[in-house]
């Protein structure tokens, strides 16, 4: 009867030690266990030096009859920044090499960082950066349609006797004739921004030539002037793209700031447009507005008055070799 009771005993010590042992796993995480309030797929990773940024539509709103087509209603490009840590891509690895344009911001007003094997693929037929020994800035708007904005942006560039390049649509020509005139007539640069905002990659290279082309010969009809310079919608592109640019006279061009501008129903506001370019200027700085942007045009002036008070001025893309 002892011999039993101790049995007994041993048996509950046994049910004791093993629910002991559970409840430990419970809270240390063993495998099997519950981790302490997320699964470690949730977990951060190491902090990034830069910040992504998703893709700039250039489409109207719905209720705007100047979309651009139907290629706009995805989000999916200007991709102006990526995290510092980005694995580095090998136009020379990848099927079809198609690539997003991105960069990476550097502190105290140093030039950014993009990957090294864009510049093999620009190989010379591209523009992104000026001269970092100079404080030069070029401006660059894009023009996917009209919002309002463009005639004062004009009259805040002619105030301060700034030259800038406007990067326009195929249908942004064909509805605002008169607003392109004066950018060319005022001394800008007008640059191709596609007919119809498609992703080039996508495109075989005939439909990229029917993309550039019409664009390029309209310019010329309205301005007298030659386009120089193609800007990819949504910075996406490969080899081909250039290429295809290039052979038409364009160089393929992109940008070394942007930021968050072109949602016209989530401005940031005139302030934080101010900051943003005060912030992240630099030397040789080829800067992206949106014309879209109420917060640009606010901003504009006091951004040019206190660019110019820094000592920087202002350049044309032709500068860049």
């Amino acid at each position: 009867m002892a011999k039993q009771k101790n049995y007994n005993l041993i048996a509950l010590g046994l049910v004791v030690l093993i629910a002991g042992v559970l409840l430990a796993a419970e809270f240390i995480g063993f495998p099997g266990g519950k981790t302490s309030g997320r699964a470690d797929t949730n977990q951060p990773g190491p902090a990034a030096t830069g910040t992504a940024e998703p893709a700039a539509p250039e489409t109207a709103p719905a209720a705007k009859p100047e979309s651009v087509g139907s290629a706009e209603n995805t989000e999916s490009a200007e991709n102006t920044e990526s995290a510092g840590n980005q694995a580095k891509t090998n136009p020379d690895s990848i099927p079809g090499g198609s690539f997003s344009w991105w960069y990476s911001r550097q502190p105290n007003h140093q030039a950014p960082k993009t990957d090294p094997n864009f510049q093999k693929v620009l190989n010379g037929s591209g523009v992104w950066l000026g001269s970092t020994s100079q404080k030069r800035v070029y401006l660059t708007f894009d023009e996917g349609y009209e919002n309002g904005y463009t005639a004062k942006i004009l009259d805040t560039l002619k105030n301060h006797q700034v030259r800038a390049i406007f990067f326009v649509t195929g249908d942004y020509l064909d509805k605002n004739p008169n607003l392109v005139k004066r950018m060319a007539n005022e001394g800008h640069l007008i640059g191709n921004h596609s007919q119809n905002h498609p992703s080039f990659p996508t495109l075989t290279e005939e439909a990229m030539r029917r993309e550039i082309e019409p664009v390029n010969q309209k310019i010329l009809q309205l301005t007298g002037q030659q386009p120089r310079y193609f800007r990819p919608p949504g910075g996406a592109f490969d080899k081909r793209t250039v290429k295809v640019a290039s052979e038409l006279g364009c160089r393929t061009t992109f940008w070394s700031f942007a930021y968050r501008d072109w949602r016209v129903d989530q401005q940031p506001g005139k302030a934080a447009a101010y900051r943003e370019v005060i912030n992240n200027v630099h030397n040789g700085a080829v800067v992206l507005l949106h014309a879209v942007s109420s917060s640009n045009a606010e901003a504009l002036d006091e951004i040019l008055t206190e660019l110019e008070r820094q000592g920087y001025s202002f350049g044309s893309l032709d500068e860049i070799k």
